[in-house]
């Protein structure tokens, strides 16, 4: 692992999973970048009652209820790599890979990039969702690309951002509803 200003290198569900923790313990400006595609099924996925397998719905990246007052605004380079798999069904507000990232210095401003999605489920019964992110301000987002999947909520839903504002979003590409 390196400090937070160097990236955390990422390989596979577990070291996505270990980085999102890092996170959510009020990190702030922790940097990571993607090093191999990632199939996220092994940390998130539905039920399968036939196979005794209980839902796993991810934690969001900067999950709003456990970084109320130190919401994430770092870099994430995904390197032109491929997150699969990605699972999510809840009742929370602020729901996707990344839930609520936001900086109230413009002059500090995180970066999102280079990352390709298939195969998502990104499911709640509240509102503010997206693959990418539920909220963002003060985000810089380039090269998001969601290929497949679903996206369902009451309001504020994207397939890539439910909700931005403040935050640039460039070179992205969505082809869910």
């Amino acid at each position: 692992r390196s400090s937070d200003l160097s990236p955390y290198l990422i390989s596979n569900a577990a070291d996505l999973d270990w980085f999102r923790d890092h996170v959510n313990q009020c990190s702030r400006t922790a940097c990571a970048r993607l090093e191999a595609d990632i199939d996220m099924s092994s940390v998130c996925h539905a039920a399968n009652e036939n196979e005794g397998v209980e839902e796993l719905s991810w934690v969001p990246i900067s999950d709003k209820s456990k970084v109320a007052e130190n919401r994430w605004y770092g870099t994430f380079d995904g390197n032109n790599k491929t997150i699969s798999n990605l699972y999510i069904n809840t009742t929370a507000k602020y729901s996707g890979l990344f839930g609520y990232i936001h900086n109230l210095e413009a002059s500090e401003r995180g970066t999102v990039k280079n990352i390709k999605f298939e195969n998502v489920s990104v499911t709640s019964t509240d509102d503010h969702l997206g693959v990418l992110a539920g909220f963002a301000w003060n985000i810089d987002i380039s090269g998001i690309t969601v290929n497949s999947g679903k996206v369902n909520g009451t309001g504020y839903c994207g397939g890539i951002v439910g909700y931005i504002e403040g935050s640039s979003l460039s070179g992205c590409i969505n082809k869910i509803n």
